[in-house]
């Protein structure tokens, strides 16, 4: 079990609301105590501490604390550099005497496991240590800093979520800035962060910045790149190794005050296909999400591509209102050209099936589906619709006057209408409906699509302009298409 051996000194005097002074050195044996908050399994701590606490206010004069494991190798130090007072109620600090440093305090950490830690997200399994990690305590008149006078650096850093390798062998380096200006305000940075993997090569950088303060609430930014053909040893981006060169940059902001907004950017640049050494398309792809007070969400989130100056563009807007228990929806998908080669290329390269790497080919045994109780869509109703004039493949095969309605209702979710032209007389036109029932399958899709005047000819010349066109003339199709699932995506598989 857990002991404790301490010699202590207690001065205690009387009155209603009495300062409580405190002199002590201790030496403790802790194989449990810490195992609700940190599981660093079985630990010794030694130390010796002097302070008074009057009410709120905390008088500090001296903090030597160690722990250790059952080794005697050093996991966490906390030393006090000088005396000083801290206000627990005003978080405000005052260093005693005539100061020579800022610097109160300093916390030092060495192979501090990361599966210690505990983690919110269920499933999930934190893997790695703190390799070099270094925290002062500084006092600046109404300012309190906590800052890492150097890198604070962890090594072989790992992710698992439900059994899955998600992240392996990272190294991530930081100098964190935490500063409290009383009540008033707070402010987080981490400063340049950089990770790489174990070769030393480099997969990201990012900087992250958050302040609170009464006037203006929360507000955060995030500045990130991302080197993408790097990022291809990480499991979680195994589909990134179809390219060899290309970097995605960009950057997040969030404002939490009466209004809540979020706004992200992302360019992906220089991206090169692996098999074929192709250069792939600019893309620019933007969000921006409005709440207000009353519960209404606006959102927007539009899509830029550039190859060559051929370019493309979608734009989807939604309106979420509060009804009920739910939101109703109004959105529309708009564009005026997409050039489909382009769209699909750089869609592959995030989309990607990663059980088709060998990486995760181990984890790719699915469990057994259970299927929804609900349906997927269960807090929404209302419709979106779509609106593309032109989508072209190459010069010589182009789709105009794509239009779409999809209504959602308690129930079921029924595509109204899907339409598109071909050239001067093909007509393209689809509808379905998705049902939500009760048993082992809940989910039935049904619809029916027509294809007239159809030009396959042009199809397969546009497809692969190298090859004579496996099928040529004009046809016209007519037909349809049933599903059924225990979830939505399983029926649509």
């Amino acid at each position: 079990g857990d002991s404790l051996t301490a010699q202590a000194k207690v001065t205690l005097p009387a009155g209603p609301d009495p300062s409580v002074t405190i002199v002590a050195s201790y030496k403790t044996d802790m194989p449990t105590l810490l195992a609700p908050v940190l599981k660093l399994g079985p630990i010794q701590s030694t130390g010796e501490i002097d302070f008074t606490l009057e009410g709120k206010k905390i008088e500090l004069r001296r903090l030597a604390a160690r722990i250790h494991d059952d080794h005697g190798f050093d996991m966490f130090q906390a030393t006090a550099l000088r005396p000083f007072t801290f206000n627990l109620a005003t978080r405000q600090a005052a260093i005693i005497g005539i100061p020579d440093s800022k610097m109160v305090l300093r916390l030092d950490f060495a192979r501090l496991p990361l599966a210690a830690l505990p983690l919110s997200l269920p499933g999930a399994k934190l893997g790695g240590f703190v390799a070099e990690g270094e925290l002062g305590l500084e006092v600046d008149g109404d300012k309190v800093r906590v800052r890492a006078p150097h890198p604070f650096i962890l090594n072989n850093v790992s992710l698992q979520q439900n059994g899955r390798q998600v992240l392996t062998g990272l190294r991530v380096e930081a100098q964190p800035l935490l500063e409290l200006t009383g009540n008033t305000s707070a402010r987080f940075e981490t400063g340049t962060m950089v990770v790489m993997d174990g070769n030393g090569a480099m997969l990201a950088g990012l900087n992250a910045e958050a302040a609170r303060s009464t006037d203006s609430g929360l507000t955060g930014s995030l500045n990130f790149t991302l080197e993408v053909p790097a990022l291809a040893t990480q499991p979680i981006f195994a589909g990134t190794r179809a390219v060899s060169a290309g970097r995605a940059s960009g950057e997040v902001r969030v404002a939490l005050g009466s209004a809540r907004q979020v706004e992200a950017r992302l360019t992906v640049n220089g991206l090169v296909a692996s098999a074929s050494n192709e250069i792939l398309p600019v893309a620019n792809i933007s969000f921006r999400a409005v709440a207000q007070p009353d519960g209404k969400i606006a959102v927007q989130a539009p899509l830029l591509l550039d190859r060559a100056g051929v370019r493309s563009d979608l734009g989807l807007a939604v309106d979420l209102s509060p009804a009920g228990r739910g939101y109703l929806l109004d959105g529309k998908l708009t564009g005026q050209q997409v050039e489909l080669t382009d769209a699909l290329a750089v869609l592959g390269v995030f989309m990607a099936s990663a059980a088709e790497t060998p990486l995760m080919a181990e984890a790719a045994v699915q469990p057994s589906v259970v299927a929804d109780a609900k349906p997927a869509w269960s807090r929404l109703t209302g419709r979106l619709a779509l609106e593309v004039k032109s989508v072209m493949r190459g010069a010589d095969w182009a789709m105009s006057g794509l239009t779409g309605l999809v209504v959602i209702e308690p129930a079921d979710i029924t595509l109204q209408k899907l339409e598109a032209n071909f050239g001067e007389k093909g007509r393209f036109a689809a509808k379905g409906l998705v049902s939500f029932t009760r048993g082992p399958q809940p989910y039935d899709l049904a619809g029916d699509f027509s294809l007239t005047e159809f030009d396959a000819g042009k199809l397969f010349t546009a497809l692969d302009p190298a090859k004579p066109a496996t099928i040529e003339g004009m046809f016209t199709v007519a037909g349809r298409f049933t599903g059924n699932g225990e979830t939505l995506g399983r029926t649509l598989e």
